[in-house]
């Protein structure tokens, strides 16, 4: 066979070039990855008139209109469809019955609300309880209470409730609050936000 002449060898590998650079560039190519996010309704900017689901929600006026600051109590007095149990005989650890379905910090209770603090499932990994009183009452802004809704993960057949904390855009400042009552029943707390260099520093709640 006789040799390629030069202009017939360099057209051959022009011809060929535009095939290993698309040999090459899919070979580097990565492996699609499907990342699956399970987030609440806070943060995502739906219009709660057009969400297929109930939504009701409460602003931080609604959380002292009948005293200091309190999630629960706030979720009793101003949505029809909850209401309150005392499973445990403990005012700090209510049972929340939404419709039926309960976020109750009793271990061996059907779980049916998920509950969620900034975006962040709160429901404990054993046994989904809810421990109400380690979430700060001063330092919530908002919660919303939504109908039920495959995005929001496991035992959420009753909705989710996602509690919005503070952070240095909505609260700028300190406070500090007290109370008492009967049977020497006394409650303090303390908290401070601000923002430095255009970043919220999110409340801490004593």
């Amino acid at each position: 066979m006789p040799p390629l002449r030069p202009p017939v060898l360099a057209a051959c590998l022009l011809a060929a070039a535009p095939l290993a650079l698309l040999v090459a560039g899919h070979a580097a190519e990565p492996d699609p990855i499907d990342i699956v996010v399970t987030a609440p309704l806070a943060g995502s900017e739906a219009d709660a008139a057009k969400l297929p689901a109930s939504t009701r929600v409460l602003r931080r006026q609604d959380l002292e209109r009948s005293g200091p600051p309190s999630a629960t109590r706030a979720l009793d007095d101003g949505i029809a469809s909850v209401s309150l149990g005392q499973a445990v005989g403990n005012p700090f650890q209510p049972n929340l019955m939404v419709r039926g379905f309960e976020a109750s910090p009793l271990a061996g209770n059907p779980q049916g609300l998920a509950v969620y603090v900034n975006g962040i499932r709160f429901n404990q990994a054993f046994g989904d309880t809810t421990n109400w009183d380690l979430i700060p009452d001063i330092a919530i802004d908002r919660i919303e209470l939504a109908g039920p809704n495959p995005a929001f993960g496991l035992n959420a057949l009753g909705g989710a409730v996602s509690v919005r904390l503070r952070d240095g855009f909505s609260f700028d400042g300190g406070e500090i609050a007290a109370s008492g009552g009967s049977f020497g029943r006394f409650q303090s707390s303390l908290q401070y936000g601000a923002r430095y260099g255009g970043r919220p520093i999110s409340p801490c709640p004593a």
